[in-house]
């Protein structure tokens, strides 16, 4: 499950004759056990940032504005992060922060467009797509290998539309047991295992 935080990341900080030490206020994405932070844009002191109301205080000329712009893009990560969660599964935080960031800009990403590019990715697509460079580089017992493998992971699998994020181990024993259930030897089996 994905979590943000808006703090004052002190690990970068900048001096400023006027004002000291100052920090960058960033939302901190942790995802997966990692974390990316997004840079809000603004540039603040520890007195110019409230940490228990997560508001910048009246000591930042045009604090209001900047409360304003900033619980925006708050609003605009939490969004984001409240996809449901098995959809969410499939992104890293890398992802989710191009995702969070290019919701920022203006540049909407329609959520389908934005999964089929990252998870979208079917088994047969890519089986196809290296069959393929078997061919130019005119190996074609390896192509008709491949081609081979495709047909019979689909077969067996019983739809075409198999994405490779689908493919771990609890997917390998349950082919591993239809393979052999169907009468097929084990070898047989070793050969598609490659394939895929």
């Amino acid at each position: 499950m994905a979590t943000l935080k808006l703090i004052l990341d002190k690990n970068y900080t900048k001096k400023d004759k006027q004002f000291g030490s100052t920090y960058p206020l960033v939302i901190k994405v942790s995802h997966r056990s990692k974390w990316k932070n997004i840079q809000t844009g603004y540039q603040l002191t520890e007195q110019q940032w409230d940490d228990q109301t997560k508001q910048v205080t009246r000591k930042y000329q045009n604090s209001g504005r900047a409360n304003v712009k900033i619980s925006g893009k708050w609003a605009i990560a939490n969004e984001v992060i409240s996809i449901p969660r098995s959809k969410l599964k499939a992104y890293d935080v890398y992802q989710l922060v191009t995702l969070i960031e290019a919701r920022f800009d203006d540049r909407f990403i329609r959520e389908t467009e934005v999964v089929k590019e990252i998870i979208g990715t079917r088994f047969k697509d890519i089986a196809k797509q290296i069959a393929d460079q078997y061919n130019v580089a005119k190996r074609y017992g390896s192509e008709k290998w491949m081609r081979r493998c495709i047909t019979g992971v689909l077969a067996d699998y019983g739809n075409e539309h198999l994405l490779i994020r689908d493919i771990d181990i609890a997917f390998l024993e349950r082919f591993e047991s239809i393979y052999l259930g169907r009468g097929n030897k084990l070898s047989g089996l070793g050969v598609l295992m490659r394939g895929i």
